[in-house]
């Protein structure tokens, strides 16, 4: 059955035939004469399974050629060490198939920890939601944006912008929230403003929210620093790792031990536990144990 199922998507999809003639009467009842015992798939379950896992098995296939054709076209291919990429399923599944060693990105395994952490803290979650719609409404209030650049002049600040946060890197949710705890004067006399009276009842920070925002920024600033530093493209940072996943976990440590706001405890407790998921055993893998003893840096 898998294999009939498999040909008929093969047939959509080299004859690019519309998914929904799996729904025409014509195509049914033809389907039926040839095999009354065979269940016609949903145009649903055609495109969102069959046809996904297909164009998911041709770009691992393509992907394991390339990779295979430009080593032997470089004469490295009896060279490799150990091979490091992002952590994308389809590049997994592509090396994993390879003669050599691959390692998944520690700089986006950080992007997970981090990513995973803030999204269970819900607390969390509406608070960043919040900050991100006084962003937003700043970017798109020209009264605003120009009573922020004034506001910044007449305290003796030069003149920022607050960062909007895209839904794709985490980082830019820290850059946002550092840049609104830098600007928080500024915006407290902004939204005290007579004309801003009764419109921005949602965007009035209460003294905890502000402690959180602190404690949030200085929470996120350990990893955003070892992603800053662990990103380098032009320095092998793989000898690095043991070092930095010793140095984060002390950091988190403390954090639980010292945050003064219930979230930014529960955000420093959901980064520790994520950071033992992804590189609790990183001392115990060669490569990496390997890369650190042969790295000058850490010989003492």
């Amino acid at each position: 059955m898998r294999a009939r199922h498999r040909m008929l998507a093969k047939m959509v999809v080299k004859g690019m035939e519309p998914l929904s003639m799996v729904e025409r009467p014509e195509f049914k009842e033809f389907i039926r004469v040839l095999d009354p015992h065979y269940i016609l798939l949903s145009r649903k379950t055609l495109r969102d399974s069959l046809i996904r896992d297909m164009y998911q098995e041709d770009q691992e296939k393509n992907l394991r050629s390339k990779i295979s054709t430009t080593l032997v076209q470089y004469k490295v291919e009896k060279e490799i060490v150990c091979a490091i990429s992002d952590n994308a399923a389809n590049i997994q599944k592509a090396f994993g198939t390879l003669s050599f060693p691959h390692q998944p990105c520690y700089s986006h395994l950080l992007n997970l920890v981090v990513k995973k952490s803030l999204s269970a803290v819900i607390g969390l979650q509406d608070l960043i939601k919040k900050v991100s719609n006084v962003v937003t409404y700043t970017h798109h209030s020209t009264v605003a944006s120009d009573e922020l650049e004034d506001l910044h002049i007449k305290l003796g600040s030069s003149p920022k912008k607050l960062m909007a946060k895209v839904e794709t890197g985490w980082n830019s949710t820290f850059m946002m929230l550092e840049r609104f705890l830098d600007c928080k004067n500024v915006l407290t006399l902004l939204f005290a403003d007579s004309f801003f009276e009764g419109k921005s009842d949602g965007f009035k920070f209460s003294h905890s929210e502000w402690d959180s925002i602190q404690d949030m920024v200085h929470c996120l600033s350990h990893i955003y620093k070892a992603k800053q530093e662990m990103g380098g493209e032009k320095h092998t940072t793989i000898g690095k790792s043991i070092p930095m996943t010793t140095v984060l976990m002390k950091a988190y440590q403390e954090e639980v031990e010292e945050s003064k706001t219930t979230l930014t405890k529960e955000l420093a407790q959901e980064i520790l536990r994520n950071l033992h998921l992804r590189f609790g055993r990183v001392e115990f893998d060669s490569i990496y144990t390997f890369s650190t003893l042969l790295d000058p840096r850490y010989k003492n």
